[in-house]
């Protein structure tokens, strides 16, 4: 019989590590317009597949976010500027949408965190993939709607947390308006039919008259005669 063994550790800040606080810099957050986000550094297991994971908020001490170690460890892995970015702030973007997984909201905050972080890695948002909008149906819609939101407000004073609240408010209304597109379509299409019901009873009433003028105007010429 093996005894129990419990394992447990007790968070306290240290200095970061040199290839994470290379980039993840205060001019970083200023660019990005977010308040910083605790880093929890965490080996992973052999085979495991993660970067990174963003645990709900009451299962955490202060809101951290999670790394996989390897990715700031110069002797694992050379470390990559972009990489760590990618990572860290796609988790952010998981901690300030706590209700929201991989849908139409987080990929729009996460494109704006990565466009407003461009000057600290160009291109940033060629990382981004299906992935990270995977949990809708209909990807093309909301990845137009996405683009589209977070280019909006992307230059704007708004922070990201500001954000956050203002894209799932917005994307709520628009899913909203997408339900009731059939029935918009509907109803413009009865309108429609209705109109051409209209103009066609008119055009067969002055048809009508047309003949029965005609018809009137050959009788009393035929009296007249």
């Amino acid at each position: 019989m093996t005894e129990n063994i419990v394992i447990t550790y007790r968070q306290v800040p240290i200095n970061a590590p040199p290839a994470f606080s290379k980039v993840v810099t205060p001019d970083l957050f200023s660019s990005i317009k977010m308040k910083a986000v605790d880093v929890l550094f965490k080996k992973a297991q052999d085979g495991a597949d993660w970067s990174g994971f963003c645990y709900e908020n009451d299962f955490t001490e202060t809101g951290e976010v999670v790394i996989d170690i390897k990715w700031v460890q110069e002797h694992i892995y050379e470390p990559s500027n972009k990489n760590i970015l990618k990572i860290y702030l796609h988790e952010c973007a998981h901690r300030l949408l706590p209700d929201m997984s991989h849908n139409a909201v987080f990929f729009a905050l996460n494109l704006l965190l990565f466009l407003r972080a461009d000057k600290h890695s160009k291109n940033l948002f060629h990382t981004m993939n299906l992935y990270d909008i995977q949990d809708e149906t209909d990807i093309p819609k909301c990845l137009d709607w996405a683009y589209q939101i977070a280019h909006k407000y992307v230059d704007s004073n708004k922070t990201a947390e500001e954000c956050a609240e203002i894209f799932s408010t917005q994307y709520t209304e628009w899913c909203t308006w997408i339900d009731g597109a059939d029935a918009r379509a509907a109803t413009t299409r009865k309108k429609w039919l209705d109109l051409h019901e209209r103009v066609r009873d008119l055009l067969l009433q002055r048809w009508m008259f047309l003949v029965v003028g005609c018809l009137l105007g050959l009788l009393i010429r035929t009296l007249i005669v």
